[in-house]
């Protein structure tokens, strides 16, 4: 991994306002294989903030919190990928597109905050009781993924990402 793109990217990125680094993510994504990406729309029933399609148009909804909006990760995103599951059903068919309620609801955000305990509580709790998996990637991981996919030195292992629940890429 070259540490200069690296902290390139991550210094490029810094200030991204939302709409643009919802952008950068999806882009991101699309160099570590996603099918394709559409930027979520604004109304009540469809607030998911990034679509992200798999083989197939399988859609999986991600909630991205650019570092002007939220520096750190908070429970208040995990929340919002959780609804984002919960209505997955009805936007997919609104849309007309499959979805896999058992697959993760990611976030991806800035940085994830040293004290994470309460953040993975949730999550281990939405699962537990609801069946909600909910993925949470660092911004800096999914840069790394997209590196590393872009130069050939590994593909990103989707089914396994979005089969897990907790944070991805960080010791938990």
């Amino acid at each position: 991994m070259s540490s200069e793109w690296l902290a390139n990217i991550m210094e490029h990125c810094k200030q991204m306002k939302a709409g643009e680094f919802t952008r950068m993510v999806a882009h991101l994504l699309e160099v570590c294989g996603v099918h394709r990406t559409e930027i979520g729309g604004d109304k009540n029933a469809d607030r998911i903030d990034l679509k992200i399609f798999f083989d197939e148009d399988v859609l999986v909804p991600a909630e991205i919190k650019s570092q002007t909006e939220m520096t750190k990760i908070q429970p208040k995103a995990v929340r919002q990928a959780a609804e984002n599951q919960v209505l997955l059903p009805r936007i997919a068919t609104f849309s007309d597109k499959k979805f896999d309620i058992g697959k993760a609801s990611l976030v991806i955000g800035w940085e994830i905050p040293p004290d994470r305990s309460d953040m993975l509580n949730m999550i281990e709790r939405l699962k537990d009781h609801y069946g909600i998996k909910v993925c949470v990637i660092p911004f800096k991981v999914l840069a790394e993924m997209a590196y590393n996919s872009s130069e050939g030195i590994c593909e990103v292992d989707w089914n396994a990402l979005l089969d897990h629940s907790g944070f991805w890429g960080v010791e938990e």
